[in-house]
């Protein structure tokens, strides 16, 4: 990170296309935000404690799909899909399908779900237009990784904890949302539709940066990374 005059500019890491996602904590992208602010804003300095809560809710939904990986599923965890560190909360793949899964914490608030509408107490939130946009962008992205004609299903998990309450009155069309207590008996009941050989093959078409970044170009940087300040 640099400074002066007033101005900063964040340090970005180059993707590097044979990086392995499959080694991703939840939540390091928004640790990342948190760190070194967005790279999308550089006018913005770092807030770290504003990612708090997002960082532990991904963290949270990470820990209710690991069950799901001790049988013929897959997770990938803060799946970067925009040079300027934008990413995917989890994408998780098993024998029924492919879904992208938008983690939203709430904790002891008011949330409504009305058709295409998320409201948080008064206050409305585009939120399943977001996580179509995710399933768009990662249905591309694997079929010209695997050459296969398959469809990336959106998902919003909501966290409300014991003082929230959450109440879903219609549901986004083409949009699962699911309360944090729903996972992952949600997606274990669902009928399968793949092979475990099959759900091996798309979690590698998935799990490195060049499926996301087909254009990126090998990068050797000094460890460590990020640099010392």
């Amino acid at each position: 990170m640099t400074r002066g005059k007033g101005t900063w500019r964040p340090y970005r890491k180059p993707v590097d296309p044979d990086e392995d996602l499959a080694a991703h904590e939840a939540g390091q992208g928004l640790r990342q935000l948190a760190k070194w602010g967005d790279p999308a804003d550089p006018a913005e300095p770092p807030q770290p404690n504003s990612y708090a809560k997002g960082i532990l809710g991904e963290q949270d939904v990470a820990a209710r799909l690991e069950p799901l990986t001790r049988t013929a599923w897959r997770v990938l965890n803060s799946v970067q899909v925009t040079e300027y560190g934008g990413d995917i909360d989890h994408v998780l793949v098993g024998p029924p399908g492919v879904f992208t899964i938008n983690t939203k914490h709430h904790a002891g608030q008011r949330v409504d779900v009305k058709a295409d509408t998320i409201w948080i107490g008064r206050y409305p939130k585009d939120y399943a237009d977001h996580a179509k946009e995710e399933a768009h962008t990662a249905t591309n992205r694997l079929r010209f990784a695997s050459g296969l004609h398959v469809t990336v299903l959106p998902v919003i998990v909501i966290l409300v904890g014991p003082d929230g309450r959450l109440r879903i009155k219609s549901r986004p069309p083409g949009v699962t949302v699911l309360a944090g207590e729903d996972v992952p008996a949600y997606f274990a009941q669902l009928h399968p539709i793949y092979s475990a050989a099959e759900v091996e093959l798309l979690h590698e078409c998935l799990r490195y940066a060049r499926s996301w970044f087909p254009d990126a170009q090998p990068v050797d940087l000094p460890p460590p990374w990020p640099p010392a300040r």
